[in-house]
């Protein structure tokens, strides 16, 4: 994410996430990216509405890696959406190279 200020990175046994934020305050753009292998999570995401059997969208997929389901997720923050008018990346380039990375470290196919 371009003008990254802040990070926060969470790390468990089964699961990682991070946000990143242009700023702290109100007005800062920011992004959250997680991924999931906790049993009780995937359960619960192949059991939601609109769960289609590979995720919900284009950020929020889930995959088979090394063996184990494994979600992937991102939510942009209402100001990182209102900065792609002066030139952020889109949402669905940045999910592509966060999964592009993190698929690599849980051994995921590549699509």
């Amino acid at each position: 994410m371009p003008g990254v200020r802040l990070e926060t990175v969470q790390v468990s046994d089964a699961g990682w996430s991070c946000g990143m934020a242009t700023d702290e305050g109100e007005k800062a753009a920011y992004a959250t990216f997680s991924v999931s292998q906790d049993p009780a999570v995937i359960e619960g995401i192949r059991k939601s509405q609109g769960f289609n059997g590979h995720g919900f969208d284009a950020t929020h997929t889930l995959s088979d890696c090394a063996g184990k389901a494994t979600y992937f997720a991102m939510e942009p923050g209402l100001r990182y959406t209102e900065s792609l008018a002066t030139g952020a990346p889109a949402p669905s380039d940045l999910f592509n190279a966060f999964t592009k990375e993190a698929r690599a470290k849980f051994g995921c196919p590549t699509p």
